[in-house]
């Protein structure tokens, strides 16, 4: 059995969900703060290993999200140290896109970059 409500207020939206069978909670926020600028925090918990008194029971995110007109920044981070940027740079014709892409785990002092060009049509 699941359970969901979705809740949403001008530029703001919150998901709730319940899934009984996989015993695990969560909500995720998301707020536009204008046309081109999102945040957004997600939460889950699992009931299984809040039962059995496990120390990290639960994982929290956020997220940032800025759109240009050809070009998009994407950041998310964890609450284990772990982020995640990705920034896009396309042409005018949205065919052809560089991507730069870094993550690391603040904690861990363990880093990483990579960059790839994108032939094609995707979402920016």
């Amino acid at each position: 059995m699941s359970l969901a409500a979705m809740i949403r207020r001008k530029n703001k939206n919150m998901t709730l969900s319940l899934d009984k069978m996989q015993q695990k909670a969560s909500v995720d926020f998301v707020a536009r703060l204008d046309k081109t600028t999102q945040i957004g925090a997600s939460f889950n918990y699992d009931l299984m290993q809040g039962e059995s008194n496990t120390t990290l029971v639960g994982s929290a995110h956020q997220a940032y999200q800025k759109l240009f007109k050809r070009s998009a920044i994407k950041v998310i981070g964890d609450t284990t140290g772990k982020v995640q940027s990705l920034f896009t740079l396309g042409d005018s014709m949205g065919l052809l896109k560089f991507r730069t892409y870094a993550s690391g785990n603040i904690f861990k002092e363990n880093y990483r970059f990579g960059y790839g060009i994108h032939v094609g049509m995707d979402e920016l």
